[in-house]
């Protein structure tokens, strides 16, 4: 991580110091932007959206004479799943449900080409790649109707892909000077888990063929 965070801060200096060589049409710009995940997974098993943060900074690069323009930076993204799971019991005990999480946090360097239709707008495109920081299987246990207890789990590491790879397409538009709201959509392009299934401990009742991310993020941000 601190590796990361040193390249970025290199490549913002050099950033910095390659715009006050160019024309002033030739601009890099850089911000901070923070939002909201609604996280999902594309293999239907009955998941809801987990919410999470997504937060970071960033630096554009806008094409000389062109409405073209380059951003990349740094982004702490929190995606998974839920998922809601009821077990009827074949012993005549009582039936057991589970509210149950999964977490996956990135570190993610998003790679887009950015397009203004119309003064203030743009559409934007690219690939985005996450190193995993985090992942835990997370349950909380009801028998009948009373909360009963919850329960963590961490994925096994050599299950889980380390890197993630995602296709995004989004739109930015500024609300006031340097103030903008940003959408996009994130697709997972290869899959998460590494083995269609774990070993099962008690509750754990999840196969995890062909999983990839699906995201749907709103931010605010500030662009200096």
């Amino acid at each position: 991580m601190k590796t990361i965070l040193c390249l970025l801060l290199l490549t913002l200096a050099v950033f910095q110091f390659s715009s006050a060589q160019q024309d002033s049409k030739n601009q890099f710009t850089y911000g901070a932007q923070a939002g909201i995940n609604l996280a999902n997974f594309t293999e239907d098993q009955d998941f809801e959206n987990r919410i999470g943060l997504n937060a970071g900074i960033f630096v554009s690069y806008d094409f000389l004479d062109s409405p073209l323009s380059f951003t990349s930076g740094l982004l702490y993204s929190q995606l998974g799943a839920k998922r809601d799971v009821s077990f009827i019991s074949i012993f005549d005990g009582p039936d057991l449900d589970y509210k149950a999480s999964l977490k996956l946090d990135y570190l993610k360097i998003p790679l887009f080409i950015e397009y203004e239709v119309i003064p203030n707008a743009s559409l934007f495109i690219g690939p985005q790649i996450g190193f995993l920081v985090g992942n835990k299987e997370q349950y909380e246990f009801v028998e009948d109707g009373l909360y009963s207890g919850n329960r963590d789990f961490d994925f096994e590491s050599e299950n889980v892909q380390e890197l993630s790879l995602s296709a995004t397409l989004g739109v930015k538009v500024f609300l006031y000077k340097n103030i903008f709201v940003q959408g996009q959509y994130e697709f997972g392009v290869y899959d998460i888990f590494k083995d269609e299934q774990f070993a099962q401990d008690t509750g754990r009742t999840f196969s995890y063929e062909e999983f990839r991310h699906s995201v749907f993020t709103a931010s605010l941000g500030y662009q200096f």
